[in-house]
């Protein structure tokens, strides 16, 4: 495994589960709005993890 490889796994184990969560709706390509609403928040919640 290279250093890069390492660094993002590290980074990933540092997220919260809701942190990651909302990451997965962002990979999908979701709007903040969108993930609000499928995670039961406020859009200005979602801001905040951006």
């Amino acid at each position: 495994m290279d250093d890069y490889e390492t660094n993002s796994d590290e980074l990933l184990d540092a997220l919260t589960e809701r942190e990651r969560e909302i990451l997965a709706c962002l990979v999908e390509g979701l709007s903040n709005q969108e993930i609000a609403n499928s995670l039961f928040l406020t859009e200005t919640i979602v801001h905040r993890y951006n």
